[in-house]
């Protein structure tokens, strides 16, 4: 399994991003079985942050007493960034979903690396996977990228 680096020490590997792939895949078989459209990024995003601001300290190694406030999709080709809401519309499926490709990536970084991944890390998973064809797993216009995704601290 390959690893790479990403620039500040952080790294993301083969295995994480196959993680994150897979999750998206059910998750997008889920949602046409029951003929409903692919998630938005809105939902997903709400998902994401549900599942951090739980129970950050069991997917990541470096949030500490830091809270994370919300998490930032920069969008290129789109009009807007879209922000994540703490109240949002992540329905209990995608938060499982996201909790569950989350605890197996952070036993893949504590085999390999002897800590869970870093925030930007698991982050930089997602942006791996929706970058290239976003609209494989989201609902989302084609010609639109994911140019990054960030958290805000607070």
């Amino acid at each position: 399994m390959s690893w790479w680096e990403i620039g500040q020490g952080d790294v993301i590997g083969d295995i994480p991003a196959d993680i994150i792939s897979r999750t998206f895949r059910k998750i997008t078989t889920s949602y046409g079985e029951t003929g409903s459209q692919k998630p938005s990024i809105q939902e997903v995003l709400d998902a994401i942050i549900s599942v951090l601001q739980i129970q950050p300290n069991d997917f990541i190694s470096n949030v500490g007493v830091m809270h994370i406030q919300k998490i930032i999709v920069k969008l290129e080709g789109g009009p807007n960034n879209v922000f994540s809401k703490e109240n949002g519309t992540a329905d209990n499926k995608l938060i499982e979903s996201f909790r569950d490709a989350f605890e197996e990536i952070a036993q893949e970084y504590i085999e390999r690396w002897g800590r869970k991944p870093r925030l930007r890390e698991l982050l930089n998973c997602i942006i791996f996977i929706l970058g290239y064809k976003p609209e494989e797993f989201l609902s989302i216009p084609e010609g639109i990228s994911i140019e990054d995704i960030i958290a805000e601290l607070s």
